[in-house]
């Protein structure tokens, strides 16, 4: 008993179809992992470039995309008429852009929100440096921040961010 590492198959060229031989471990591959393949091929149609500094964001975002072609596969079997996966993916986004936020602001109360903001009474307003973030007004990146009112605030040459937020309601 003999086992031969090679099998024919059919493949077209030109328009007609020719035999050829393929390893029997393509045609095992081909057989367990055609789905995912698939998957890969329509997720990879849409995918957003992502530069992001988060680690987390690329998987969060790739878990979207990958349930938005799960969804687009669900699609296809419950409709007669399935839309195109790109059609489904504008039909989703614009879905979310019309839908109307249902959680309502929160309003501060109490004894701090009758305080008056201490960033306009011109006391002691020291500039320091800290973490890098964002800065209050231009949302730029700095170190610089006001030790009082603990704010990241640009404070370099022409910019006036640390000014600009002390002086403007």
């Amino acid at each position: 008993m003999t086992h031969s590492p090679l099998r024919n198959t059919q493949r077209r060229v030109k328009g007609q179809r020719i035999e050829v031989q393929m390893p029997n471990i393509v045609r095992s591959y081909n057989t367990g992992m055609g789905g995912v393949d698939l998957l890969d091929r329509l997720a990879a149609a849409y995918r957003p470039t992502i530069r992001n500094e988060k680690w987390y964001w690329p998987l969060f975002i790739n878990a979207v995309n990958i349930a938005t072609v799960a969804a687009w596969w669900i699609h296809c079997f419950v409709e007669e008429r399935p839309l195109s996966h790109l059609e489904l993916r504008r039909h989703m986004v614009l879905s979310l852009l019309q839908s109307e936020r249902t959680a309502t602001p929160r309003v501060a109360s109490g004894f701090m929100s009758q305080l008056p903001d201490i960033r306009f009474d011109g006391v002691n307003h020291i500039i320091g440096t800290g973490p890098q973030g964002r800065c209050k007004v231009c949302k730029r990146n700095t170190k610089n921040m006001c030790k009082t009112c603990n704010v990241r605030l640009r404070a370099q040459r022409g910019k006036q961010c640390f000014e600009i937020y002390h002086r403007q309601k």
